[in-house]
């Protein structure tokens, strides 16, 4: 893995940041006209599949925290970020 440094570090940084944050937004937002009538989904339904990202953070955040006291914050944020990109694509 190329080391990143500068402003090429930040610009990944931000990308990853995008990336990590696109999903809460959109997904909530287009559920109730999109969503919904496409997968036939309940209202119980739509909740429980939007708040499941919430969730699924709730439940990242203590373990990547502890992760940062021994590896670089930096680079736990960039694995983080293609790991969640990769998985958006598979959902895509």
């Amino acid at each position: 893995m190329a080391v990143l440094t500068g402003r090429a570090l930040v610009a990944a940084m931000c990308l990853g940041q995008v990336g990590n944050l696109l999903p809460h937004v959109v997904v909530p937002a287009i559920m109730a006209q999109h969503l919904m009538p496409l997968w036939d989904l309940s209202a119980a339904q739509a909740g429980l599949m939007a708040s499941a990202y919430a969730f699924g953070y709730m439940l990242a955040v203590p373990v990547l925290t502890t992760l940062t006291d021994r590896i670089d914050a930096r680079r736990i944020l960039i694995i983080g970020s293609v790991s969640r990109a990769s998985r958006q694509r598979c959902l895509a």
